[in-house]
């Protein structure tokens, strides 16, 4: 790899809230090596909390307004009056757009997929037209970044080469962290309040169990419904958007998604020691646990989860020690961004 001279970067974020795919990319525009590349972010809408997690050597283009179509002129001659050597991105709709791009401009297209596109395909309104996008745009990238192993197979079927494609896992820690807090008091479920998540799932089966505590962290367009299915005696719901501290003191964190490209929360939480209790057995998940070390992840059927719940409630012995392997390490993770991104 040629690095004798910085290479120009842009990223797009829609945002600047906390979602996993918003935080994952600013860590890594943030930590890409100053000497090798020179860092621009293009974002639609400047809303959200992360401004103050942006580096001041990155370059802010903030284009004020939210819809990727009316943005579309306006990214055209940015790309073309500036000459970007390579351009990135981490969401499907802009990574498309990106897409069709490249028939007319000339730059080399990072994309990465921060979810299983089977599922966004599934659950879209316009579902076929959708496939036929990813299938006709998506291939046009110079690389594609996935986030497990188990998403290759989902993008055979677009017939992108497997040379194309490069699995990095989202970077979550560095090197010492530990969990200082002994006494654990709650369950813990943490993420956006939508269908996604299947909070609607795991409200029924804790509301029939032997769990006294648990807290439903997030906030998003299913609350209302999920506030009313939930016994309020137990279930407490808090919007937070940094929820660190309720996970270091969490039992455990139960987690439900129906998708997930690979859950960042799932990563937080064994980050600080703090094991899952699945109750989905979704492919990211059965990847995951084969890759962490032995009894952090749990997965359990909802005929079993008051049974296992009463016999995991009894354990007092809480290991606060950080339980991924350094596959998820940021320092890791940055060198193989760079290769590709260089």
């Amino acid at each position: 790899m040629d690095m004798k001279r910085k290479k120009k970067i842009v990223m797009f974020l829609p945002n600047l809230n906390k979602g996993g795919a918003e935080k994952i990319s600013l860590l890594i525009l943030n930590k890409l090596s100053d000497q090798l590349f020179e860092k621009h972010l293009i974002i639609f809408n400047k809303i959200g909390n992360n401004s103050k997690n942006i580096n001041k050597n990155i370059n802010i283009i903030n284009l004020n307004n939210p819809r990727l179509l009316s943005n579309s002129i306006k990214i055209v001659k940015i790309l073309v009056s500036n000459s970007y050597d390579v351009v990135f991105s981490s969401f499907y709709h802009i990574n498309i757009f990106l897409g069709f791009l490249k028939f007319f401009l000339n730059f080399k297209l990072v994309i990465r997929e921060s979810n299983d596109p089977d599922q966004i395909i599934k659950n879209h309104p316009y579902s076929i037209i959708l496939s036929f996008l990813y299938g006709f745009f998506y291939p046009k990238a110079d690389k594609i970044i996935l986030p497990a192993k188990y998403l290759k197979k989902r993008f055979k079927k677009f017939l992108i080469l497997n040379s194309k494609m490069n699995v990095i896992y989202n970077p979550v820690y560095g090197r010492g962290l530990k969990n200082i807090y002994k006494k654990k008091t709650y369950y813990s479920a943490i993420g956006r309040l939508i269908y996604q998540k299947g909070f609607d799932n795991l409200i029924k089966i804790v509301n029939d169990s032997s769990i006294k505590r648990l807290l439903i962290i997030g906030s998003g367009i299913e609350k209302k419904n999920l506030i009313k299915l939930a016994n309020s005696k137990k279930i407490k719901f808090i919007s937070e958007t940094n929820p660190k501290n309720y996970i270091l003191k969490s039992k455990a964190l139960i987690f439900s998604s129906r998708w997930e490209g690979m859950p960042n929360i799932l990563l937080e939480s064994l980050m600080h020691g703090t094991k899952i209790i699945s109750l989905s057995r979704i492919e990211s998940v059965q990847e995951l646990k084969k890759m962490v070390k032995k009894n952090s992840i749990y997965f359990v059927k909802k005929s079993n989860f008051n049974k296992f719940i009463n016999k995991f409630s009894n354990n007092k012995n809480y290991n606060n020690k950080n339980l991924l392997p350094r596959e998820f390490e940021i320092e890791f993770a940055i060198k193989k961004y760079q290769r590709v991104l260089y």
